[in-house]
């Protein structure tokens, strides 16, 4: 019998195959626009452009940058 436990990481959480990622950002980047440079799980760097007003809760998705899902290892969840 195995046990699974996800290692808590100081930058992303998990939902299902969904990473999340929590960014703070300045009063100034929230209203004029700012770009989020990340550095995925595996690695790759990640340029996001930000270029909505951003409100407390705010969320933006970024489609096939999560983790592999169970069912068929090819295809990802989403970054939020």
């Amino acid at each position: 019998v195995y046990t699974l436990r996800d290692k808590p990481h100081p930058h992303f959480s998990r939902d299902q195959a969904n990473l999340i990622y929590r960014a703070k950002i300045s009063l100034g980047e929230a209203l004029t626009g700012t770009r989020l440079k990340i550095t995925h799980l595996d690695g790759r760097l990640l340029d996001i452009p930000v270029n909505e007003i951003v409100q407390p809760g705010y969320q933006k998705c970024i489609p096939g940058h999560g983790m592999p899902l169970m069912d068929n290892p090819e295809k990802f969840g989403d970054l939020i």
